[in-house]
């Protein structure tokens, strides 16, 4: 799968950038602030068609892996679906993950109506620093 990354400033003019990971598949817009190195993950979606297909942890990864380049520390976003608390678990792990309510799986393809089952979560992840 391939993954394009753009970059565009903040439009109220702050240090941070918003960055978007997109394919055919799917697509995460995420936030990098540089003073604080968090990277925040904002908007996560795969296109229905192919949910249920590892697209979503392919996203994530990509994700990390950008988040890694780009020198963040942590790794931050709300989660508010069954479906995305599975694939950054899969992809971050349980340590990095609290949970308030797990809701029910929505029906494929319809998770504008996440309201009606929805999971409330947090995801705090810690980059390990490597040596360059």
């Amino acid at each position: 799968m391939d993954i394009s990354i753009s970059r565009e400033p903040d439009p109220f003019g702050t240090r941070r950038s918003i960055y978007h990971l997109s394919s055919e598949q799917g697509a995460i817009e995420a936030t990098f602030h540089p003073e604080w190195q968090s990277y925040m993950i904002a908007n996560f979606d795969v296109h229905p068609d192919y949910r249920g297909q590892g697209i979503g942890k392919l996203l994530l990864r990509a994700s990390l892996e950008h988040a890694q380049e780009l020198g963040a520390r942590h790794i931050i976003a709300g989660i508010i679906s069954r479906e995305c608390l599975d694939a950054m678990r899969r992809v971050f792990g349980d340590e990095s993950i609290s949970v308030a309510h797990v809701g029910e799986y929505c029906p494929k393809g319809q998770l504008e109506v996440a309201h009606e089952h929805r999971t409330d979560a947090y995801l705090y992840h810690h980059l390990q620093q490597t040596d360059k």
